[in-house]
């Protein structure tokens, strides 16, 4: 083949296909789902199958609130059902809502967990929220780059479930090769082998195909609280944001002024060795990334994308680029398959590489 057909070829495979508006979009309405006179309601809750006339959700983060609503038909006892949660997960209501707790096994489904929740006399509305045994500093495993690595993920499998102190782990997108169902499917089941719950944002491999992403696992763009620490999924698939991906992002940052923030996403705005091209589409949109970023205190910064592991800061804030889970290396970096293992102390990271090769 030619050369310059190799680089058109190449471009193609970097060019996500997805216009990331409507995945935003998107990300506005899942966790509404009305059902038998019921509705749920939750930004981190989306409906990914059904057991026995009731929805079942699976947690983007395994800490959330979720506010259920009873039509004046609708039942006064149901179920909420949640895939992805922590063992030892709560869930905390008003007084004599929540019964107790119908078991971890959900249709025999990894880190599921099913509740009674019960609307008392005169009450058709109940708040709940899901709290994961975390408390104080966290420590977390991340990585990101699967692609056509899933037939010998299962060594890295291995080595997350080997790290004793991990509370859950981020992955910075790029499951799938080009987003088939009958890959994710196979990530899923790959998924399964994993004790630790999951934070997932989608790389530009996984938004190829419409929404296949957001079905799966719920949304693309999302915040959430764990222990003392903010969590925020960005989705740069597309090398940029979207209009209404500013302003969650935006929204994201001033809610965790506060308290200590770590941002993930797939793409990195602006990367360290410039030639790879490995950063977003617009210079402008980058600068206004890292300085929004840096301006509300973020404390870290984790990227996949690039197929190899790089350290950096961006506007003072710690950067990691960790893209080494299986999908083909960058030549002559030395650095084959790895995770991050990250501990947060009062906000500040240390962050080990845990090798798989």
């Amino acid at each position: 083949m030619k050369a310059w057909l190799w680089l058109v070829v190449a471009a193609s495979a970097c060019s996500p296909v997805t216009d990331p508006e409507p995945r935003a979009q998107l990300d506005l309405v899942l966790g509404t789902t009305s059902r038998a006179g019921l509705t749920w309601r939750s930004g981190l809750l989306a409906e990914v199958a059904t057991h026995d006339g009731l929805p079942v959700f699976r947690a983007a983060c395994p800490g959330f609130d979720v506010s259920v609503e009873r039509a004046a038909d609708g039942p006064r006892q149901t179920r909420l059902q949640v895939r992805n949660l922590a063992p030892g997960t709560r869930l905390l209501g008003p007084p004599g809502v929540v019964a107790n707790e119908l078991g971890d096994a959900l249709e025999g489904q990894h880190l599921a967990r099913q509740w009674a929740v019960t609307f008392p006399d005169g009450i058709d509305q109940v708040e709940l929220s899901a709290r994961p045994p975390f408390a104080g500093d966290l420590a977390f495993l991340a990585f990101g780059d699967i692609q056509r690595g899933i037939s010998r993920f299962g060594d890295v499998v291995a080595v997350l479930n080997a790290q004793p102190d991990a509370a859950f782990v981020v992955v910075m997108g790029d499951l799938t090769n080009v987003s088939t169902d009958a890959e994710f499917d196979a990530i899923e089941r790959a998924f399964e082998g994993i004790r630790l719950p999951m934070l997932l944002t989608p790389g530009n491999h996984d938004a190829y195909r419409g929404f296949a992403f957001q079905q799966r696992f719920g949304r693309a763009n999302y915040s959430c609280v764990l222990g003392d620490t903010r969590f925020t999924s960005v989705d740069s698939s597309n090398a940029g944001l979207s209009e209404t991906g500013w302003r969650l992002y935006d929204e994201a940052l001033e809610a965790g002024r506060a308290q200590a923030h770590v941002v993930f996403s797939h793409i990195p705005a602006t990367e360290s060795f410039g030639p790879r091209s490995g950063q977003w589409n617009s210079r402008t949109e980058a600068r206004r990334f890292v300085a929004s970023t840096s301006a509300a205190g973020v404390d870290l910064l984790l990227f996949g994308h690039l197929h190899t592991l790089d350290v950096y800061e961006l506007a003072g804030v710690p950067t990691f680029i960790s893209g080494g889970a299986g999908a083909l290396e960058e030549r002559l970096d030395g650095i084959d398959r790895h995770v991050l293992e990250v501990t947060l102390t009062g906000g500040v990271p240390a962050v080990k590489v845990v090798r798989v090769d």
